[in-house]
């Protein structure tokens, strides 16, 4: 196989060798005997046959180089140099063999390189300096490759005329009147016209690519060498695609002094200025993007396929065609004695047409359903076989959902460990790796659009000035084998993308980018009817004339009108407001904003501290200081405002307002009072007041003594409700001994390690909050916990189990609990006397075992839990731990059984359902499903009791019928908390939760107030994930981008903003006004119902 790495040079040495052996075509002037000896000592470590050598001579004699050179054997080389004519006037005709005079060397007496053509290729005789040969001069491939041109034919050069004939004379410079500046809105549009000029028939020449092309073709009557030359074909095929290629690049380096590029109001300016010369403004032009396979050309198509993911969705196939050498098809083809890789050109012929069927197959005949959008890449291998990455999104209709759908298209057999061991361990080994998802698709993307195949090379210099040169860059690290230059000399696709996208322009007024040719007057180009018409300023042009067009927005505009290039102008391509101009753009609320930034900033659209401010300074205009200061702490925390001391320097006033009226205090005392107010409330977010640039608490007042710990000043001052304290004469007899068997462990001080087990209903909270209440009636400490936040909140002074005990979020079988032995939750946990983990198998079994590993170094005690007295509690038949596609086997492993813990927890059992007491035949059912006793459909379905079901006739309309069965007259209950709080619809998928969601608060009565987020990827420096992609994105434990909600339409927190105050994860409150930048909520669950919060979104 043959490839080549980097930019490819061919070099001429000196007539005579100056000490060493004569190589190349130093050969050529030394007598025959001589000249077979320097042949069979090139290759000393070779052996070579000397009549083969001297079969080889008598074969090259004919050749007209070697001829000339042979005419200087008596000639005193010393004193000449040799000039080849490379533009030599041959006949064109390609299998024609030219004479020893067309060839048009001669020899000057002299050492002077001055000769009057530029093209020549000069070869000094004492020189002792080698001389590149340009892969423009024509005698390029006959002194390259002598054996595939053994009688010297003319390569390829830049003045082969097509089979018409040449043109008129002409200019070969590009004039003003050939390429109109009005219809360039970028460098792009100059080079798409140079290239509509070749495919027009504008060219005259034969181009290198048509050339090769038509030397590599097959014929039925005529026998090419050059198909039989096995790896001299390979390399002969790369060296003349990096002939294209550098042909093309040379196009766009000779480009970069003729297309310049500026603002329109630069030039304007620069008329006014006096100056009319294009050559004198703008900027000139790297590497554009459309260049095939340019780093801007791939980064453009990347992002061209993120934008069909935010318009279809995230890909549903990803397939890969690889070529495959032993295809009947090639192998028919070869010759006796060939590889396959010796008929680069035929392995690409074949697997073109079999990637063209399979696109068929794909596309038209839908073999895994219809299509979406599609985009294709075709890469080649380091080894040079092609293959084809494809990513396909299927249309909704045609989702792949089940299981029994994925088995329709592919499946996998893994042999038998025991009956097959070796092949076993080989399978496991080399064929299976962690499953493909499309949770990170733009990975997915970025794989298929990385470009080329490159190698890593380094080269550094002393040199103090660096020139960064995008094509030359480009050439230092390519790598081509020779399938890939075959595919690229026939000019097959490289990819595909269906549909098309459109780049839209954006710009300010006037300031869109205009490129023009360096010869041309700036005049000229200002008062072009079409040099300042943009997509934009034609876009507000075309709704300003037509108020139904107003309904589009820019972005969607393309998908109903297409934009003609040439005129410069939106044409009809046979629901909301769009803006008319540039000043609709300034105006937001009946305001008008003094910059385009500003606009921006009041839309939402750019961040900044100013929305922390003004969302602070809203929140000072009604609530109370103490209030404020907790806000001020939760905003540091989580908004990570850039510029702390100024949000302090404007608050500062407004927080310490109860500090200077209730009594004559000094500045300085009323600072300390804010900032040990503000550091309270920070504690408690496991943050402190140093972590901020704020001012300093070091003070020499005399400050009050330490009066305890936050965490556990909090717990004391949690009040058990009489409910709960009452909750003791309705437990029932299950419920009675569990409790009585805690309390009695509670009561001796001694250990205990507790899992009450019971399905959803049998009253494991209401045993919890008995408990509770008991131990907290008699002062001391009980701690309420939860994996999942909507448990914690029903419980007083519940908390996420993560957040009280500080358990990683990423942890292992060896992490620990982030809970430093001096701090005030080591504390807390020394005074409790019981610890409740409600729904712990949510939890994976680590998270509990950190808790065990934790408690024992707090506690000083090698005991479980360091002594402690904890109730686990739960039920296995719900919801067990979330292992990310995982497997059965997988999730179990992760789940508290499997800890070294569970045979150590003493059982405790409840089975009566005390939630449906009345409907007996519900609870029982519960139960029988949850136990695994409800008979089965295929061992994985269940036949749901009619009772239970609501049909539905229309399926159109059959989320709507859901919800007017579970919210009826919506409109008119809206307002009651209860009505919106004691009803839910579940549903098994994330996307189900959005589409009732929309629904519902449609429905909802009142105005919409909608909130939009602010995203962007961490570290993201080459800009791969735009904002428009990132805001399609709805991770996990995070609310959509445009959040919708109305007045009494119920929210649920997904942060713990203020754990102690019932601001957790979970909680669940109801809209009671909006700020631009704030909620106002109330709270309507837990100890902290009906309290009022202000939630900065």
């Amino acid at each position: 196989m043959s490839r080549k790495e980097g930019q490819v040079y061919h070099d001429l040495p000196s007539l005579i060798p100056s000490g060493s052996t004569p190589c190349y075509f130093q050969l050529y002037f030394y007598d025959t005997d001589k000249e077979v000896e320097n042949r069979l000592n090139v290759l000393s470590e070779v052996s070579l046959d000397k009549s083969i050598v001297e079969k080889l001579m008598e074969v090259l004699s004919g050749n007209p180089y070697s001829q000339v050179l042979r005419k200087l054997q008596h000639v005193p080389l010393d004193s000449y140099h040799i000039h080849i004519r490379s533009d030599a006037k041959l006949d064109q005709r390609v299998y024609n063999t030219p004479s020893a005079d067309q060839v048009a060397a001669i020899w000057i007496e002299g050492n002077n390189p001055n000769v009057p053509r530029d093209h020549d290729i000069i070869v000094h005789s004492t020189s002792g300096h080698k001389h590149r040969v340009k892969h423009y001069y024509g005698c390029y491939d006959a002194l390259q490759y002598p054996l595939l041109f053994p009688r010297g034919e003319v390569g390829w050069h830049q003045n082969i005329w097509k089979k018409k004939g040449p043109p008129i004379a002409h200019d070969d410079a590009t004039t003003e009147a050939a390429h109109p500046t009005q219809i360039f809105g970028s460098s792009d549009d100059i080079f798409r016209q140079e290239q509509q000029g070749v495919n027009n028939g504008g060219r005259h020449h034969v181009s290198c690519r048509q050339y090769y092309c038509y030397k590599l073709q097959i014929r039925d009557h005529h026998q090419s060498i050059l198909l039989l030359s096995g790896r001299l074909f390979q390399q002969y095929v790369v060296d003349m695609y990096i002939k294209l290629e550098n042909t093309r690049l040379d196009y766009f380096r000779h480009k970069q002094s003729d297309i310049r590029a500026e603002l329109y109001q630069g030039i304007v300016d620069s008329v006014l200025g006096g100056e009319s010369r294009g050559s004198m403004v703008g900027k000139k032009i790297v590497l554009p993007a459309s260049f095939v396979g340019g780093p801007r050309d791939m980064r453009r198509r990347y992002l061209d396929a993120i934008s069909l993911v935010q318009k279809f969705g995230k890909p549903d196939l990803f397939i890969t065609m690889t070529c495959n050498p032993d295809w009947k098809e090639i192998k028919d083809y070869l010759k006796d004695g060939q590889l396959a890789q010796d008929r680069p050109d035929l392995t690409a012929r074949v697997f073109r047409a079999k990637l063209k069927d399979l696109k068929y197959q794909l596309f038209k005949k839908h073999i895994f359903g219809k299509v979406a959008a599609h985009v294709h890449v075709i890469e080649f291998q380091k080894r040079g076989l092609p293959h084809a990455h494809m990513l396909i999104i299927l249309k909704p209709e045609c989702k792949i959902t089940s299981p029994d759908h994925f088995d329709k298209f592919v499946c996998a057999e893994i042999p038998d460990p025991d009956k097959f061991p070796d092949l076993y361990e080989k399978v496991a080994k080399h064929m299976m790796h962690g499953p493909c998802g499309v949770k990170a698709v733009k990975y997915l993307y970025k794989y298929i659009y990385k470009g080329h195949d490159k190698v890593t090379v380094h080269i550094s210099n002393n040199v103090g000035d660096i020139t960064i040169d995008e094509i030359q860059q480009f050439q230092d690290a390519r790598w081509v084998s020779a399938q890939e230059a075959i595919w690229r000399i026939f000019e097959f696709e490289l990819n595909e993308m269906y549909p098309a996208v459109i780049n839209l322009q954006l710009h300010l007024p006037n300031k869109q980018f205009v490129s023009y040719w360096a010869n041309q007057d700036l005049n000229n180009i200002i008062h072009s009817d079409t040099a300042s018409r943009t997509m934009l300023t034609e876009f507000f042009n075309f709704c300003s004339k037509d108020k139904e067009k107003r309904k589009y927005l820019y972005r969607e505009f393309p998908e109903y009108f297409v934009w003609n290039r040439n005129g410069k102008c939106w044409e009809e391509r046979k629901t909301r407001e769009a803006l008319t101009s540039f000043a609709d753009l300034l105006m937001y609320n009946d305001v008008q904003c003094s910059s385009f930034k500003e606009a921006a900033e009041r839309r939402g659209l750019l961040q900044s501290d100013d929305w922390i401010i003004e969302s602070l300074l809203e929140a000072a205009s009604f609530k109370m200081p103490l209030a404020l200061r907790q806000l001020f702490a939760t905003v540091l925390v989580y908004c990570e405002p850039s510029d702390v001391r100024k949000l302090w320097d404007l608050l500062f006033e407004a927080m310490s307002e109860d500090f200077t009226r209730k009594e004559a205090v000094s500045t300085e005392v009323c600072l300390l009072k804010t900032l040990r107010s503000v550091d309270y409330f920070l504690d408690g977010m496991g943050r402190s007041i140093k972590d901020y640039d704020l001012p300093s608490m070091m003070s020499n007042i005399c400050e009050t003594e330490f009066i305890g710990f936050r965490e556990v000043l909090d717990e004391l001052q949690i009040r058990a409700p009489p409910e709960d304290i009452s909750a003791l004469t309705s437990l029932n007899l299950e419920q009675k001994s569990a409790y009585d068997i805690i309390l009695d462990q509670v009561s001796s001080n001694v250990n205990g390690l507790f899992f009450n087990d019971g399905p959803g209903g049998t009253g494991k909270t209401h045993l919890y909050r008995a408990l509770l209440a008991t131990i907290r009636s008699k002062g001391m400490i009980a701690i309420a916990t939860a994996t999942s936040g909507v448990a914690a909140s029903i419980m007083p002074g519940g908390r996420t189990s993560h957040s009280r005990f500080k358990i990683p979020i990423d942890g292992n079988e060896s992490s620990v609990c982030n809970i430093p032995k001096q701090s005030g939750t080591a504390e807390l946990l020394r005074l409790a006397k019981l610890i409740i983990w409600d729904e712990a198998p949510m939890a994976k079994q680590w998270a509990i075992e950190a808790l065990d590993r934790s408690l024992r170094d707090i506690m000083s005690n090698d005991v479980l839990f360091g002594g402690k007295v904890i109730v686990f509690g739960g039920d296995f038949r719900q919801v067990l731990p979330v292992v990310p596609r995982g497997t059965r086997v997988e999730t179990v492993n992760a789940s508290l059984v499997m800890s070294y813990l569970w045979p150590k927890m003493q059982k405790l059992k409840l089975s009566k359902n005390m939630r449906a007491q009345h409907d007996s035949m519900f609870s029982d059912f519960l139960l029988r499903v949850g136990n695994g006793d409800e008979p089965t459909i295929n061992e994985d379905l269940i036949q749901i009791p009619k009772e239970m079901v609501s049909c539905y006739e229309d399926t159109k309309h059959c989320e709507d019928q859901l919800i007017n069965t579970i919210f009826p007259s919506l409109r008119e209950n809206a307002h009651s908390i209860e009505y919106i709080t004691k009803r839910a619809i579940l549903a098994t998928r994330n996307e189900s939760v959005d589409m009732l969601n929309q629904k519902l608060i449609s429905t909802f009565p009142g105005k919409e107030r909608k909130y939009t987020s602010f995203d962007e990827a961490i570290d993201d420096t080459h800009n791969y994930y735009p904002e428009e992609f990132l805001n399609t994105l709805i991770p996990n434990g995070l609310p959509p981008h445009e959040l919708v909600l109305k007045l009494n339409s119920p929210i649920m927190l997904l942060r713990n903003l203020n754990p102690s105050n019932g601001l957790c994860n979970g909680t669940r409150m109801v809209c009671k006004g909006f700020e631009p930048n704030i909620i106002h909520a109330e709270i309507t669950s837990g100890q902290h119902a009906g309290q009022q919060s202000v939630i900065v979104i």
